[in-house]
């Protein structure tokens, strides 16, 4: 049964002075789990599936073969199977072991994690990234409102952007100051007047506002 062959295992890896440390950092099998084999403690193993493969694996590293090993333990989990049905129950904390997988994290699987979550930080920051570069630019327009009617020939456009953004009223670059505000007098022709005042940077989609200015006679 299990003892006798986790017996065996134990007392190779001792004649070949490996400690459970060193298996553990060969095999990627959690320390507890390899001495649950060496002890002969089915239930504290993780469900039969993975058993055998921690088996397989300890078996190899020992440079023994894994098939009487893995027999001796299918032998063990029907015997198992029998008792359970016997008695009409299952153990507990057999169930609870399957789903403590999840925790029996080692080295590598921490590696793995961390990368994984760096690259979706990465991912996530890039993706706020490339939003605001191809995002349209704020635009904001003071003066003057739509559907404006003035007399005279001339009106002063008046706005704020971001900082480093590029503005152009009807095609026409216009400056702006460190802070984005922006100032210029237009000329007009009598009727309605159609003001494009469009805000874009580099790569970005331009956002244009437009204003409908009626000019009068005096």
């Amino acid at each position: 049964m299990i003892n006798n062959f986790g017996e065996k295992l134990r007392k190779t890896r001792q004649g070949k002075k490996i400690n459970l440390d060193k298996v553990e950092d060969a095999t990627q099998i959690q320390r507890s789990y390899l001495e649950a084999i060496e002890d002969g403690d089915l239930v504290s193993l993780p469900g039969e599936v993975y058993a055998k493969n921690f088996v397989k694996k300890y078996a190899l590293f020992l440079e023994l073969d894994p098939g009487e090993f893995l027999e001796n333990l299918n032998s063990s989990y029907r015997g198992a199977e029998k008792e359970e049905k016997k008695f009409g129950f299952k153990s507990k904390k057999r169930n609870y072991q399957f789903f403590n997988l999840s925790f029996a994290v080692t080295p590598k699987i921490v590696k793995n994690i961390i990368i994984f979550l760096v690259f979706i930080m990465c991912f996530a920051y890039l993706g706020v990234e490339a939003k605001g570069v191809f995002n349209p630019p704020p635009l904001e327009i003071y003066n003057p409102a739509n559907n404006t009617v003035i007399q005279g020939q001339k009106i002063e456009i008046l706005g704020k952007t971001d900082s480093g953004v590029n503005i152009s009223i009807n095609g026409k670059n216009i400056l702006t100051d460190n802070d984005g505000n922006f100032k210029e007098e237009i000329n007009l022709q009598s009727g309605v007047n159609i003001i494009k005042i469009s805000a874009n940077k580099k790569y970005s989609k331009t956002n244009t506002i437009q204003r409908r200015v009626l000019v009068v006679g005096d």
